[in-house]
């Protein structure tokens, strides 16, 4: 995660190889990829995911995020409120 110059506004970003995916690594990085955010006073924290990654779309869902998609693009932008 990194702070945006706002100064109370995040961006994750997770990448997990192939590998390791689906034992819910993902879900656990992000998971406390938004604690930190809480525990860090930030009001807003977003990432970019790939529209046809349907799994990121469902683990970010149950985490409270709201997705809105980018038109003429193959992304959807994840956004947080906190």
């Amino acid at each position: 995660m990194i702070k945006l110059d706002t100064g109370n506004e995040g961006e994750v970003a997770i990448l997990v190889s192939d590998r390791y995916q689906k034992h819910g690594l993902g879900t656990e990085l992000l998971r406390r990829v938004v604690q930190i955010a809480r525990d860090r006073k930030l009001c807003r924290l977003s990432g970019e995911l790939l529209r046809d990654n349907l799994t990121i779309q469902i683990v970010v869902k149950r985490l409270g995020f709201r997705s809105h998609l980018c038109l003429d693009s193959p992304s959807v932008t994840a956004i947080l409120e906190m």
